[in-house]
């Protein structure tokens, strides 16, 4: 099972700690009226991230699930094996970086609270975050999900089977993820960098948008992607869940919509552009990827990483992709109303993403587990 293989938790949660989630979603403008001085407040967070959680090390990602390894599979640049194999004392630092980075990550999680932005999974720490700032450490952060609403638009069309694709436009479905977003309480988002460019917005699911799709039509990646899938849904919902018709549909259109992705999808910048357009402030510019050690799949509600803190105290030496698994079944349920096609809108959402794990990492990357603590 995905969420079963032979490595020991990182952290199991303490009951007794009997904080309430509803005290932590605040105004840190505040903080000196309401909850004292900023470090108490990231010592309540820090305890609140402990609450009901479990985080698990499943272990380097291209090997959880049988037959998913090789340089055919994955190929991003993002490389933990490459910064570990090098040799001299700054290796071996960071060998026990990482011991204490998976630490540090299970108490960096925060409530997403409303009104805040759907976030991407990306990795890097908005410009000029101060982590002695109360307005900094307590900006709101929204889900994270590849590209934002971005990413949510091209999932809602794969989710919904079709014979062609020669009209379909993602306006159209970005349009209506972005009024999902706002029907769930949040704001329509994703990112861009610190040097975004017309031919490049910084976020690489943006960006490789036509390469992630490509993956469905290449037999063996796709396969591959098919198994990592399957295993995730069976880890969470259940073996009983997994209905292979509806995954082989989602796999289906994919296809068609890896021929039809010219049409399909407009310029980087003018994805870009959609998100500003919706919301002005939904696409902050954040620092790169590079040292990113961890994938995180993060299945706890209404909680999300807070990258930027953590990015803090790692130095940005170790930092984390991070997907709101929970948050794709809640999206899934506003999007459609028929079971079947928020089945396949699920299925499709998470494909997207392990392709765009497979587009932006080598597959050496770890992959965390953060779900609900079944004591």
């Amino acid at each position: 099972m995905f969420f079963k293989v032979q490595n020991k938790d990182i952290y199991m949660t303490s009951s007794e700690l009997n904080l309430q989630n509803d005290k932590a979603d605040i105004d840190l403008d505040e903080v000196d009226t309401r909850l004292g001085s900023l470090d108490e407040v990231k010592e309540r967070t820090r305890e609140i991230s402990y609450m009901g959680a479990k985080v698990v090390d499943l272990g380097i990602i291209d090997e959880v699930v049988e037959g998913v390894s090789g340089s055919d599979i994955w190929k991003g640049h993002y490389s933990l094996a490459d910064r570990l194999n090098e040799t001299g004392t700054e290796a071996d630092l960071r060998l026990n970086e990482l011991d204490r980075a998976k630490e540090l990550l299970a108490v960096s999680f925060v409530p997403t609270p409303k009104e805040a932005a759907i976030r991407c999974i990306h990795a890097g720490q908005i410009a000029d975050y101060n982590s002695d700032s109360a307005s900094d450490y307590g900006r709101h952060l929204g889900p994270q999900f590849p590209a934002g609403t971005i990413g949510f638009g091209i999932s809602r069309r794969l989710a919904i089977p079709s014979s062609e694709l020669n009209d379909a436009v993602l306006l159209e479905d970005f349009e209506a993820e972005s009024k999902v977003a706002y029907d769930l309480g949040f704001k329509p988002g994703n990112h861009q960098g610190m040097n975004a460019t017309e031919a490049a917005t910084g976020c690489g699911a943006v960006d490789g948008a036509k390469e992630i799709l490509d993956i469905f039509s290449d037999s063996k990646r796709s396969e591959a992607a098919k198994k990592v899938t399957i295993e995730l849904i069976s880890a969470v919902y259940g073996k009983e869940a997994v209905k292979m018709d509806l995954i082989d549909q989602v796999y289906t259109q994919g296809a068609k919509l890896a021929v039809a992705k010219d049409a399909y999808l407009p310029s980087k910048k003018e994805m870009l552009e959609l998100v500003e357009g919706e919301n002005p402030k939904g696409a902050p510019r954040l620092g790169s990827n590079d040292n990113t050690a961890f994938i995180v799949v993060n299945n706890l509600p209404n909680t999300t990483l807070h990258t930027d803190e953590f990015d803090s105290k790692t130095d940005n030496n170790i930092k984390a992709f991070s997907l709101d698994l929970w948050h794709i079944q809640e999206v899934a349920d506003a999007s459609f109303e028929n079971k079947d096609d928020k089945y396949r809108f699920t299925v499709a959402a998470v494909a997207f993403t392990v392709m765009a794990a497979m587009t932006l990492t080598d597959g050496t990357l770890r992959l965390i587990a953060r779900t609900p603590d079944a004591k």
